[in-house]
């Protein structure tokens, strides 16, 4: 990466994929991805689209990376991509979500959640991977990206949770990224999860995940009042 942001974050990946049921099963398929890392989970996702596949036996597979260093985690998806690439396909259905939590409290505390999500960044990253329209990734609302405080913002978000704010909820699960584990009381799985990117063939796309990523922890370091 472009910037040393590793003793400064550490994330993890979520990896959607269909793999060729004929080929492997999940079990096996399981044990070659853990086979990398003993903190590899896996498990399925409802919203895999199964008909978008050649495969005559199609499978889908959710792929979890635990927390890792910047640099140790992308050593680890690259190994990952390489499986995906061996077993199964990525099509227009699947996602790829990076998690990211800073590793000092005072940075974690510092975030200006209402200025990160100003940026354009996450529109762009939507249209480079295609998925503008894709409802698992939505934008966020515009009309509060005037706030700039923490507590305040999931406040707004849990009074608004039965509510819609342009057209949208705002710390819901399915935004391009998402604070719903980004909460004032900092706990063990606190995270920022980032869901625009994915699409087809998005694990031949390494090196732009990479670039795009370092882009992300730029804007979250630029989101601090530190």
């Amino acid at each position: 990466m472009k910037t040393n942001y590793n003793s400064k974050f550490k994330i993890g990946f979520e990896i959607e994929m269909v793999f060729n049921g004929d080929n492997i099963s999940f079990e096996n398929l399981t044990r070659k991805f853990q086979r990398l890392l003993p903190g590899i989970t896996t498990g399925h996702d409802g919203s895999i689209d199964l008909h978008d596949s050649d495969f005559y036996h199609p499978g889908d597979i959710e792929i979890k990376t635990p927390p890792l260093l910047v640099e140790p985690a992308f050593k680890l998806l690259k190994k990952v991509f390489n499986l995906v690439k061996r077993y199964g396909k990525t099509n227009h259905s699947t996602g790829f979500h990076i998690n990211i939590s800073p590793i000092h409290n005072k940075t974690y505390h510092s975030l200006d959640p209402f200025k990160l999500i100003k940026s354009h960044l996450w529109n762009r990253i939507k249209r480079e991977f295609n998925r503008e329209k894709n409802e698992y990734c939505k934008s966020l609302p515009s009309c509060l990206k005037f706030k700039n405080n923490l507590d305040l913002f999931h406040k707004i978000g849990e009074a608004l949770s039965t509510r819609r704010v342009d057209g949208e909820p705002l710390v819901g699960k399915y935004n391009a990224i998402s604070f719903r584990n980004y909460k004032p009381i900092r706990e063990a799985s606190s995270r920022i999860e980032i869901r625009a990117m994915g699409g087809t063939n998005y694990h031949n796309k390494y090196n732009l995940i990479k670039k795009h990523t370092d882009l992300i922890l730029t804007e979250f370091m630029k989101s601090c009042k530190v």
